[in-house]
């Protein structure tokens, strides 16, 4: 048999051991450590309660500056850490919110019923005037 030009012919293969051998490299990726940041941002502009929303911001900050110097350790202590701050910020948010929607309401009521008592007391004034 005639080889094409620029193509050499190779000799077979050699016949397969009876064992095979396995070798490779097992590479476990990880997740790189959350930092929350755009949580706390988040938290930081529109649920600021107490501050809470400022401190998660930095902590957030610093678990991203960890993670650029890849020190992951301090990466998730500091992530965990404005996770659970920006946990307390929203239900502190939430709850100071519930309460001040509560409060304006009971006040507004209150005010109202006062408002319409005194305007009572106003005509009865003008009706009682206006017979004498």
């Amino acid at each position: 048999m005639e080889t094409p030009i620029g193509q050499q012919q190779y000799p077979p293969p050699p016949p397969y051991p009876q064992q095979w051998v396995v070798q490779g490299t097992v590479v476990v990726v990880e997740k790189p450590p959350r930092d929350y940041v755009l949580l706390s941002l988040f938290n930081t502009i529109f649920l600021n309660t107490f501050c809470f929303g400022f401190v998660a911001l930095i902590y957030s900050i610093k678990a991203r500056d960890c993670k650029v110097v890849r020190d992951l350790e301090g990466a998730t202590r500091h992530g965990k850490t404005a996770k659970i701050i920006n946990l307390v910020c929203i239900a502190v948010g939430i709850v100071v919110t519930i309460t001040m929607i509560i409060l304006s309401t009971t006040v507004a009521k209150n005010t109202l019923e006062k408002w319409n008592l005194m305007e009572r007391s106003l005509n009865q004034l003008k009706s009682y005037h206006r017979h004498n």
